[in-house]
């Protein structure tokens, strides 16, 4: 096969293993993120595309620029908003596209050259590439709207860069080049997602891996952290100046250390490791199928000298996971970053395994068992990940309309729904919104506030403690609003007086 081919391959498998829910709203699994995501684009294109001025709907009448990361997804998804009459719909193009892109930069990353750089043959980059695309992990978050698809772009464009610097003989101007990207990747890479402040070190495991101690000859080796650090960490201080308070980041040491659980629930520790080998690991990041090619390349890189790089990086992902704690227990879209390194072993595994079975007495029937291993992998994804593609809150979709006929756009809505972000997007409306189970006093005494602010209507699905009108527990709140649209899912209440 051409090496043409296996690019158009490479690039076919990537773009259908991301088609499924290509046009779904963002009320797929993990939907409080897509639209949070997707807000954020919309208010962006509403304002004129100020990159550095994001806004969200769900902190009251505020609308102050508030706490996110380095916009970048959401400005190019409000940059394509409205063309061709797509929306949200475009986020998930973008975040496929970076996902193609991905599997193309990691063959490319991969297949050894003869200046040096690279780490396998051709043969082997090309399945690693084409693995990368079936993971389960991979195929659902490479088109959900969210930047973890893109920062996962950056970071390997970051390692391909840096790989072609250090095997330039001289430092000539194509050299600074490569180093200028690699620099500039490893910002985009940490400005889209701050956790990914772990691939420095897959970087640093490159430098040794190429240079050995005299990497710490360079002077530009030793500038590219801050080079490419700096400008991402500047971003997210700038970012949490803002006084808004929907904040889509940690604003402080003890918040990040409360996402993390470190501070609430550290005794979870050794229960969400566990999880994550046990459960997260062969059955989102590799298969079970995957498993055997997966243990088959680890030792095989760990033996070839030229390989032993992805053992390292493999490594230091599995250091990332641990340390995110629960934050990373509880998202499994934070499992993204294991699909290009695990896809590049499960390559060198399948690799072996099939050359290894050509002096094999039964060689016909064990490339049979090999190629059943790799044809349940796609199976496999397929099956683990189907109910992710369910839609939640369908009632939302056809609320556009009604809304506009009972309010203005600047009206304020309070919302009855725990994911924050989702309500208040459908209705293309801003304010506030929280879980109401049981209308506490402290719920009653948000409601007031929020009135006090200027909310003019509340919003709420027919179920719990709404889901009779006549329940003496809402007394107070119907003291507070009426009825003006019920379609038995969903009820509006406008303020009284």
């Amino acid at each position: 096969m051409t090496r043409t081919a296996r690019l158009g391959v490479i690039l076919a498998v990537s773009l259908a293993s991301h088609l499924p829910g290509l046009l779904s709203p963002p009320l797929d699994y993990h939907y409080q993120r897509q639209t949070e995501t997707a807000a954020v684009a919309r208010n962006m294109r509403a304002d004129g595309l100020p990159l550095l001025h994001p806004r969200i709907d769900w902190s009251g009448a505020e609308s102050r620029r508030a706490s996110t990361e380095l916009p970048l997804y959401s400005w190019l998804l409000g940059l394509c908003w409205g063309f061709l009459g797509w929306t949200h719909t475009w986020g998930r193009v973008l975040s496929a596209a970076s996902s193609a892109g991905t599997a193309l930069l990691l063959f490319c990353l991969l297949r050894r050259e003869e200046d040096g750089v690279g780490f396998v043959d051709e043969e082997t980059a090309f399945w690693g590439a084409v693995f990368f695309s079936v993971l389960p992990v991979e195929v659902y978050f490479g088109r959900t709207i969210q930047p973890d698809a893109t920062a996962l772009l950056f970071s390997l464009s970051s390692a391909f860069a840096l790989d072609r610097y250090l095997a330039a003989e001289r430092r000539d101007a194509k050299a600074l080049a490569w180093w200028l990207a690699s620099a500039a990747s490893l910002t985009l890479t940490v400005g889209l997602k701050l956790p990914y402040l772990y691939f420095a070190g897959v970087l640093a495991a490159l430098m040794w891996h190429r240079r050995g101690l005299g990497a710490l000859r360079d002077p530009l080796l030793w500038a590219l952290f801050p080079a490419g650090l700096a400008p991402a960490l500047l971003w997210y201080w700038y970012s949490n100046r803002s006084q808004a308070s929907g904040k889509l980041t940690p604003s402080s040491p003890g918040q990040l250390l409360h996402i993390l659980g470190y501070v609430d629930s550290p005794q979870r520790f050794l229960h969400d490791a566990f999880f994550l080998v046990r459960s997260r690991f062969p059955e989102l990041t590799t298969t079970y199928a995957g498993l055997v090619f997966a243990f088959a390349g680890i030792g095989a890189a760990w033996r070839d000298a030229s390989a032993r790089f992805l053992v390292g990086w493999w490594g230091l992902v599995w250091f990332y996971s641990f340390s995110g704690g629960a934050y990373v227990f509880l998202h499994e879209y934070t499992a993204l970053p294991f699909a290009p390194v695990n896809a590049a072993l499960l390559g060198v595994g399948f690799t072996r395994l099939w050359n290894a079975a050509s002096s094999s007495k039964s060689r016909a029937l064990t490339r049979a068992a090999l190629g059943l291993l790799v044809a349940s992998m796609p199976i496999h994804a397929a099956l683990r990940i189907k109910h992710w593609y369910a839609l939640e809150f369908t009632h939302l979709l056809a609320l556009g309309p009604v809304v506009d006929g009972l309010s203005k756009p600047d009206d304020l809505f309070l919302c009855n729904e725990t994911a924050r972000s989702v309500p208040l997007y459908f209705i293309h409306r801003r304010g506030w919104s929280w879980g109401m189970s049981a209308m506490t006093a402290a719920d009653l005494a948000q409601i007031d506030d929020a009135l006090a602010s200027g909310a003019k209507f509340f919003l709420t699905e027919r179920k719990g403690l709404f889901a009779a009108p006549s329940d003496p527990r809402l007394a107070a709140f119907n003291a507070r609003f009426e009825p003006v649209f019920d379609d038995g899912k969903t009820a509006i209440y406008r303020r009284r007086g």
